[in-house]
């Protein structure tokens, strides 16, 4: 296992392909913005799991989500 130095800064490792699950769940749960989709995994299990994450995996945060996205768009150029 890979160990950070400090607390601060992005994860070490996170689940990219339940994250993209969640960001489509958020366009059919009509979750309007992403600080509402970070919240509503946080606080429902049942939810978070449907999106394919495992009990151990931690919420992505905000910022881990805007980074996703923008190296996605930046894919498609």
């Amino acid at each position: 296992m890979v160990k950070k130095k400090s607390r601060l800064g992005r994860p070490v490792e996170l689940n990219y392909a339940a994250m993209i699950y969640s960001l489509v769940a958020r366009i059919t749960e009509r979750i309007p913005f992403i600080k509402d989709l970070v919240k509503r995994l946080k606080n429902d299990m049942i939810f978070r799991l449907d999106c394919g994450f495992l009990v151990s995996d931690s919420v992505p945060s905000e910022a881990a989500y805007s980074r996703m996205i923008t190296i996605i768009s930046d894919s498609r150029k």
